[in-house]
């Protein structure tokens, strides 16, 4: 069974480029990622940038996940990916617009998933957006499903400083957290992040 979850308060997508952009809206030249490093102990052994480009771009996780037994409550994990990027058109911002995370839950009835990501850049860490949803399950029975989790950031934009002659939008900071609540065994796995942008002029 595939599980299909649409939530109001929603997150991030990204995607690297070619010197044409493929975007609506988007610079002539779109910047390519120069650094990508990852912290927090849902990716202790590193993700991994399947595709590497600023119009498309997917992290893959090798252990991204969480796990309770009887007893057991409030378990959490997390990665933060931190990027950086360059060759960018310049008197542009972008804005992570769109998050879209693959993974799969495993829960006993009335376990929930609560799930939050943070974006924001360095330049300005005070400007966050902070973005939440949850995964019930309500039912009677013990369910094992594929997860699709969409997210979007239009109440909540959090946009970069406007790019320069370098050609950078500054360093972007994406943390996507899980939390496990109850008292039965729940399992929740992240497999991809993938990302998209909004473009504007500054």
């Amino acid at each position: 069974m595939v599980l299909s979850l649409a939530v109001l308060a929603t997150t991030l997508t990204l995607h690297l480029a070619s010197t044409v952009s493929a975007l609506p809206g988007a610079p002539p030249s779109l910047p390519r990622f120069t650094s990508i490093q990852y912290s927090g102990n849902g990716c202790p052994s590193g993700a991994r940038l399947d595709s590497g480009n600023f119009d498309d771009p997917t992290f893959a996780f090798r252990s991204f996940a969480i796990q309770t037994s009887a007893g057991a409550a409030n378990l959490t994990a997390n990665c933060q990916i931190h990027v950086q990027a360059d060759g960018a058109s310049s008197g542009w911002q972008v804005a992570l617009s769109e998050i879209n995370v693959q993974a799969r839950a495993v829960l006993d009835p009335s376990e929930t998933v609560t799930y939050y990501a943070q974006v924001y850049f360095s330049e300005d860490a005070a400007t966050t957006g902070t973005f939440r949803g949850n995964i019930v399950n309500p039912g009677s029975e013990r369910i094992d499903s594929a997860i699709t989790i969409n997210q979007s950031t239009r109440d909540a934009v959090v946009w970069s400083p406007c790019i320069g002659g370098d050609g950078s939008p500054g360093l972007l900071n994406v943390n996507f957290r899980t939390v496990l609540n109850g008292e039965g065994y729940g399992y929740f796995e992240v497999f991809t992040e993938h990302w998209k942008f909004n473009w504007r002029r500054c």
